[in-house]
């Protein structure tokens, strides 16, 4: 995954006040598409609220850095909606979860699914 710089702390088109949104490039090794989170999912995964970051004067910067060590690399399911858009596929997420994998478990078990098949 990856989370360009327009995500984080940006001013909504509307209104100019601050909002909070994520854009990320999403790449299951097949293809990639461009998911958009909305401000509620990106508070679930953040754990904080837009006015919780505004209260402790978070910049655009430490929010995108925050998003990006969180998603970056990770295993995320998402459920949304895909369109084409501009000759790219673009995807509404309506929601997401972070998949916690742990690493020697699944290491055990594809060892054991290769040794069963010999």
């Amino acid at each position: 995954m990856d989370i360009p710089e327009s995500s984080g702390l940006t001013p909504n088109k509307d209104t100019g006040k601050p909002d909070l949104l994520t854009k990320a490039v999403l790449d299951d090794g097949s293809g990639a598409l461009t998911a958009v989170f909305s401000r509620e999912l990106t508070e679930a995964l953040l754990g904080a609220t837009l006015e919780d970051l505004m209260a402790k004067g978070a910049t655009h910067t430490e929010v995108n850095d925050r998003l990006q060590n969180l998603l970056i690399a990770q295993p995320v399911e998402v459920i949304g909606t895909v369109a084409e858009y501009d000759h790219r596929l673009l995807m509404t997420v309506q929601s997401a979860r972070i998949l916690r994998v742990d690493v020697k478990e699944e290491a055990d078990r594809m060892l054991r699914e290769l040794q069963e098949g010999e």
